[in-house]
Formats: structure tokens, C-alpha cells, sequence
């Protein structure tokens, strides 16, 4: 919401003290003081002046109960809760009796801590409209016409819940003539799941309006939803409920899928941060089975190595309560599991919706024997070469795996992929420092003493560095020694051996690490600087406490410094590869994640205010169903290329998957609208033989206080599909 600043405001509150469509009224918050514009003496029947001062003189003409309502609603907005005051109320007129007036206001003025200070808004007499309602509520002929005139699934009920009357709407909807649902109760067709709530909201019979989403009983399948509004009233001399339903059960199935989305999600960054920063990859594997096994309600999940597939060394299991190992089957000599592994190896995927409708085999009789009644298994890649098979199993029948359940699981191999090679690189460099340390503890180190007094430097054992010759018996100065150390490293490497040299840290030594060229002039004309390491100690001091003797040892460590920066050059690129979008060079959905906590957590804390844009291609579908996969792909890869160059350093642009994008916009929403605005035209001018005359709908929703980051998601997301259901190339704010 865009805030007006004062003088916007001031400029309103004129026009509307003018306006001749109600009267206007005016509110202080900290003080409490109210006035009103001259059009209200037509309206409450007083002088605006007599009202005008402390809210006191205006409840004077206000019932007890109403006013503790007013009290509530201008308390709620002044603490932030509410945007804006509504409130119907009454007010006594001077010769008697009372009119209803709706009084509606919003903030026009805020403190130095934001918060509102006043309120402006306006009142309307609606005394005719609500005596219009009550008269409505009791005509018999207006709620039968009510009931036959509906579109929408319209009840009449006693106040038992028995149904009096329905119209053509519920016959469809139940499936159920008029005549055969009067005289049964609510609950007959209700799913037994509803049943508590059709009991609890008849119970209490003073309640005279009521909602309620309630399950229908479907003739087959799930239930279907009505969202029910229950209005009490009279018909003839029976005091009944009429109410009117609307089918929700779209939306609720739409809202099931956005959570189920948004936990999977969850599930496979969760996934990726589990493998990428793992010490224990078989730990890893394990919590990875657990956590897919749960969330799809498998009863098995395994990881099949290639090798010895039979061998149970190379299975990793998650096993749910009662249900058999493969381990203590898999190596039977009567049994095979070789003949499903070679299917998925040909096929690539495996599903197995029913085992015992499988013809006889070894492989049916093992997974009977492990109580598996369907199966789905992916292959799992690491780099470009098959490495194992993941299966999911169920038991008794208790879940049949489908195609639709195919994508998610590749997902996950696709992870655990990617970690295998991970590992085997982690592997690698493991196996290359244990060979760089034990060639470091078998080479020759060189022994050295420092005579302090003399400044005089002795190598007493040891061999060359760096392929030179022996150093043993070569005698250097201090000065030397020191001005043959990097100009980088020298001042810290002297800062700490003069350190214990004083006496300043504990007498245990020193030890440090640094560049030298001191073996150049003995390396065949070789000047590079080596990584040398050294560790000494005071071995002597004079009575007054000074360093005498030094003795030490310098080992070169140049070999394992650069396998050390080798490393951190493929952590760098793994971690890359991590955060990027392989097609589009963008960063991808995990980051994205990511970001975005990080941005809600600035937001509440610096008051770093951002917007978020999400935008979904329009017709798509039909460049990958005319001219290919790889057309689409080159689309997508020349449109993120050419957007990205129109988005602002301090924005970030993602791909959310698929053809929807994400752009985190630092600034107000006018700059999101900008940013909005700016991409939609850019992807209308787009070459036609790159982008197909696409277009696109964009949903905007900028962050609110306190507000989730899966809030916040699922705002953009409705406003982006109500872009698309709108016609697309549109752009909707939430």
C-alpha cells in the first residue's frame, strides 16, 4: 500500500469536508476529539458545532452498546491491527427513536513512529436499507423467490437442521431431487467429516448468521465443498435458517496443491543443504530416504548402488514400522533382482503398480517376500553415467505409484546425484592430502638454530627445498632470512616470532606460515616463491629474560597449498553450480529461497523494504508442442538473457522453474510496477523467431510487516493467476 504523504492528505480531507454525497467527520486519535461537517444535521438531526470537542459529547447520543464497538474498531486501527475504521452504529435523534449509520475512515495522518494519528472519513444514513433487510428476512414470498432464483445451492432449514426446501442447484449438486431431500436432515448429506461442525452451529440457536465450509457427500471420490451462509429468519410462523452455498471445491484443491507444493519445496532445498554441507554422506543418505519415504507415505525406500547390486553392503534403506529389510533377502540364491534393475536401465524409470499381477519370476518372489504390493524406481546419474536405482515401495495395496508421481522422484535422483559426484571429489581430495601429508612427513625437513646475540642463522639437518641443494651447514644472517620472505607475509611472520621472542605469548613456540625465496639462488636459476611452514621455540634466554637461542623446523608445503587452492576453486564451482540455473544462467529456485529469508529478515530488522515479482509465460506450451523442446529451451535462454540486462544492479532476477521467473525489487511498489511494466513490453518486442509473440503475466506483491516468506509467496502466486485468468500479458497486484 502506497502511504500519502501530508499534504495529499490535507488535500482530501478539503474535498471531502465539501462533499454534499454524506456528511464528513474527523477524528484525533491521542486526544480524542472529533468534528463534523455541517451535512450532518440532516443526518443525526443536531448541529455539527454541538457535537464538535471530546468523543464524549458525540456518545452522549450514542447507545452503551455502541459505543464500546466505535471504542474497539478506533483502537484496533490506531494500533495497527486495522487499515481502516468501519463501523455501523446507531443514533438517537432529538424527537425519538434512532438511525443506523455506517461511519468509514481510513489514516490520513501518522506520528513519528508511524503509527496513525487521525482519522477522516465519512458517515451515510442507512436506516431505510437495513429496515429493506429485516423486512426481507421475515416475507415468506422473498425467500421462496430467494430459493427457485439462486444460482448458487440455496437451504431453507428448521432449527433442528431439517431441510424445508432447496432449489435446482443442490439437485445438481447432490445429486438428489428437490422432493426427496425435504424433510431429511442436513447431516444426510453432509461427509461424516462435517458432521461436528453441522451439530456444533445448530446447537447454538442464538447465533443468527453463520459460515461455515462444509463437505458434501459425493455419490463417488472425494467430497465436494460448499462454502455455507446461514442467515436466521422467519418463514410463515417457523423461525428457519436460508442459506446460500457456493462450490469451493476447486479452491481448496488449488490451496491443497499450492501447500503441497510448498512443502515439497521445503523438502528438496532441505534435500540440497543435507548433501552440500555433510560430513557423513551415509548420514546424509539416510535422512534423505527418511525425509522422502515420510513425505510421500512410502513404506520403503532404497538406494541401489551399481556393482554388486545383490551385495547388501551397497543398499541404503529407510524402512517404516514392521516392514522387512531388502538386506535380509537380497542375496537369497533362489531370488533376482538384476531382471527390474535392467528394465529401468533400458527404460530409465520403473513402476510396478500391482507385484502380484506380475507373471512368475524370482524378482515377484522376492518383493512378495518383502511385502512390497507397488514399487517406483528412478535412475540415478552421476555426471553423465547410470550409478544406482532409488525405489519406492508400498505395502498392501496401501498406495499405487503413477506416472504423476515420476517428475518429483527425478528431482530427488537428480539430487542424489549430484552428491555422489560430490563425494567422489570430496573423496579425491581427501585421498590427495593423506598422500601430500604422508609425502611431507617422509621428506626431509630442515633443522635450523638462531643465535640471536650474533644474528647468525645455522641449517644443522635436512635437505634441499624445492629440488635445490642440501641447505645442512649453510649459515645465513637474520636480516637475509628476513629480507627473502614475501613482502606480503613479512611484517605478520615478524610481528609473531618477535612475539615470543618477548615473552608475550606462552613459552609453548610459535608457529606460521609464509612465502620465501630462500632457496632460489640453489634452484637452477628458479626464483618462485615457496609456501614454507615453520615452528619453533626459545631453547635459551639470558638472566634477564632475553632470547639467546631459537631452534626450529621449516617444512615446504607449496604442494599442499596449491591442492588447498585447487580445492577451494571446486568448492567454488560446486557451490555455483549449486545457486545457478543450468539453462538459463540464472540463479535458481533454492537460492531464490534462500534470498528471500534473508530479505524478510532485513526487512524486520533494518527496514529494508522490497517487493516481489513473479512472472509466467503465456502460451508457452505451444512453442514446445510446435517447434520442440529445444526451441523452448532457446527461448527461455534469449529471454532471461535479454530481461537480465534490463534489471537494476540492486534487483535480483531467478527462475522459479518451468517458464516462471522471480525478480526481488529493493525500493517501493511504484519501482515494482516500473520494473513490471519495463519486462512485459521488452518480451512483446522480442524478435518473433526468438520469443514466438509470447507474452506475459506478472503478479506483484510487495512484503509486509510481520508477513511470512510462504505468505508472501502465496500472494504473488494468486495475483500472478489472476493476471493469467484475466487474459494474460497483464499485471495484477496482490
Amino acid at each position: 500500500m502506497v502511504r500519502m504523504n501530508r499534504q495529499e492528505s490535507e488535500e482530501i480531507v478539503r474535498q471531502l469536508w465539501k462533499s454534499d454525497a454524506a456528511f464528513f467527520w474527523e477524528c484525533s486519535l491521542p486526544d480524542r476529539r472529533v468534528r463534523f461537517s455541517e451535512q450532518a444535521k440532516g443526518v443525526i438531526g443536531r448541529d455539527a458545532d454541538s457535537l464538535e470537542g471530546e468523543l464524549d459529547r458525540f456518545f452522549a447520543i450514542i447507545p452503551p452498546e455502541d459505543q464500546t464497538k466505535i471504542l474497539g474498531r478506533l483502537d484496533a486501527v490506531a494500533q495497527g491491527v486495522k487499515r481502516r475504521f468501519r463501523c455501523c452504529h446507531r443514533v438517537m435523534l432529538p424527537g425519538g427513536g434512532f438511525r443506523w449509520i455506517v461511519a468509514s475512515g481510513r489514516p490520513v495522518s501518522w506520528d513519528a513512529d508511524g503509527k496513525p494519528s487521525s482519522l477522516a472519513g465519512t458517515g451515510m444514513d442507512v436506516t431505510a436499507l437495513r429496515n429493506v433487510r429485516s423486512a426481507l428476512r421475515v416475507m415468506e414470498s422473498d425467500i421462496v423467490s430467494l430459493v427457485h432464483s439462486v444460482g448458487d445451492c440455496v437451504f431453507v432449514l428448521d432449527r433442528s437442521g431439517r431441510i424445508l426446501d432447496t432449489n435446482e442447484a443442490v439437485h445438481c449438486f447432490v445429486g438428489a431431487d428437490r422432493a426427496s431431500l425435504r424433510g431429511r436432515r442436513l447431516e444426510s448429506i453432509v461427509h461424516p467429516e462435517g458432521h461436528a461442525s453441522v451439530e456444533r452451529l445448530l446447537r447454538e440457536s442464538r447465533v443468527r448468521e453463520w459460515q461455515e465450509e462444509l463437505p458434501i457427500a459425493a455419490a463417488e471420490g472425494a467430497p465436494r465443498y460448499l462454502e455455507v451462509r446461514m442467515i436466521a429468519g422467519v418463514w410463515g410462523n417457523r423461525s428457519v435458517f436460508v442459506g446460500v452455498g457456493r462450490d469451493v471445491t476447486r479452491r481448496r484443491e488449488a490451496e491443497a496443491g499450492l501447500r503441497w507444493r510448498i512443502e515439497f519445496e521445503k523438502l528438496i532445498a532441505s534435500l540440497s543443504s543435507t548433501f552440500m554441507f555433510a560430513d557423513d554422506f551415509a548420514r546424509a543418505v539416510d535422512r534423505a530416504l527418511a525425509d522422502i519415504g515420510r513425505f510421500y507415505g512410502a513404506k520403503r525406500v532404497s538406494l541401489h548402488l551399481f556393482g554388486n547390486v545383490r551385495d547388501a553392503e551397497c543398499v541404503s534403506e529407510w524402512l517404516d514400522e514392521g516392514m522387512p529389510s531388502f538386506r535380509d533377502h537380497a542375496t537369497l540364491p533362489d531370488e533376482s533382482f538384476e531382471a527390474v534393475l535392467a528394465k529401468i536401465l533400458r527404460n530409465g524409470s520403473l513402476i510396478l503398480p500391482d507385484v502380484s499381477a506380475m507373471p512368475p519370476s524370482p524378482e515377484r518372489t522376492l518383493l512378495i517376500r518383502l511385502e512390497t504390493a507397488s514399487m517406483l524406481c528412478v535412475l540415478v546419474f552421476a555426471g553423465k553415467e547410470p550409478a544406482g536405482v532409488v525405489c519406492l515401495s508400498s505395502r498392501m495395496q496401501a498406495k499405487t505409484w503413477s506416472e504423476q508421481d515420476l517428475p518429483m522422484l527425478r528431482i530427488f535422483s537428480d539430487i542424489l546425484g549430484n552428491a555422489l559426484v560430490r563425494e567422489s571429489e570430496r573423496k579425491r581430495l581427501r585421498e590427495d592430502e593423506q598422500r601430500l601429508t604422508m609425502a611431507i612427513v617422509a621428506g626431509d625437513s630442515l633443522l635450523f638454530e638462531w643465535n640471536v646475540p650474533s644474528d647468525t642463522i645455522r641449517v644443522l639437518r635436512g635437505g634441499g627445498l624445492a629440488g635445490g641443494r642440501p641447505l645442512q651447514d649453510r649459515v645465513y644472517s637474520m636480516s637475509e632470512w628476513r629480507r627473502r620472505i614475501h613482502p606480503e607475509d613479512r611484517e605478520r611472520v615478524w610481528t609473531k616470532l618477535q612475539a615470543h621472542l618477548d615473552g608475550h605469548v606462552d613459552d609453548e613456540g610459535y608457529e606460521t606460515e609464509y612465502r620465501s625465496n630462500i632457496a632460489a639462488d640453489f634452484a637452477s636459476g628458479d626464483p618462485a616463491w615457496l609456501w614454507l611452514h615453520s615452528r619453533g621455540r626459545v631453547m635459551e634466554r639470558d638472566e634477564a629474560g632475553k632470547a639467546v637461542r631459537v631452534m626450529g623446523i621449516i617444512m615446504d608445503i607449496s604442494r599442499r597449498k596449491a591442492v588447498e587452492e585447487e580445492r577451494g576453486a571446486l568448492l567454488d564451482r560446486l557451490r555455483v553450480a549449486a545457486e545457478t540455473d543450468v539453462l538459463t544462467g540464472l540463479r535458481n529456485r533454492q537460492t531464490f529461497e534462500r534470498d528471500l529469508r534473508r530479505a524478510i529478515v532485513a526487512d524486520q530488522g533494518e527496514g529494508s523494504a522490497f517487493c516481489l515479482v513473479m512472472f509466467d509465460l503465456d502460451d508457452f506450451k505451444i512453442i514446445n508442442d510446435t517447434r520442440g523442446h529445444v526451441a523452448g529451451d532457446g527461448v527461455l535462454s534469449y529471454l532471461s538473457g535479454s530481461i537480465r540486462k534490463h534489471i537494476r544492479e540492486c534487483d535480483a532476477f531467478y527462475r522459479w522453474g518451468g517458464d516462471e521467473f522471480a525478480v526481488f525489487v529493493r525500493g517501493t511498489p511504484d519501482d515494482a510496477m516500473a520494473l513490471a511494466r519495463r519486462t512485459l513490453d521488452l518480451i512483446r518486442s522480442l524478435p518473433k523467431e526468438h520469443a514466438g509473440g509470447i507474452g506475459a503475466s506478472f503478479g506483484i506483491a510487495c512484503h509486509e510487516p510481520n508477513e511470512s516468506a510462504e505468505d508472501l509467496l502465496r500472494r504473488v502466486d494468486r495475483a500472478m493467476y489472476a493476471a493469467k485468468r484475466n487474459g494474460g500479458s497483464r499485471i495484477e497486484f496482490a
